[in-house]
């Protein structure tokens, strides 16, 4: 059984092609951490970011 939340596809940086035919850069399952920082990190730049998640 396969569910919802296994094999999706993941790339790091957004791009308009990954929709189309673009490879991922990884398959992950959800939910999923896109970045992990130390706890008293405070740059933001850091974790907001525009990534890319397909079934």
């Amino acid at each position: 059984m396969n569910k919802i939340n296994n094999d999706w596809e993941y790339i790091d940086q957004w791009s308009d092609a990954f929709i189309i035919d673009g490879s991922a850069d990884k398959v992950v399952r959800l939910p999923h951490t896109v970045q992990e920082l130390p706890l008293h990190y405070a740059n933001s730049e850091s974790y907001q970011k525009v990534v890319g998640y397909r079934k």
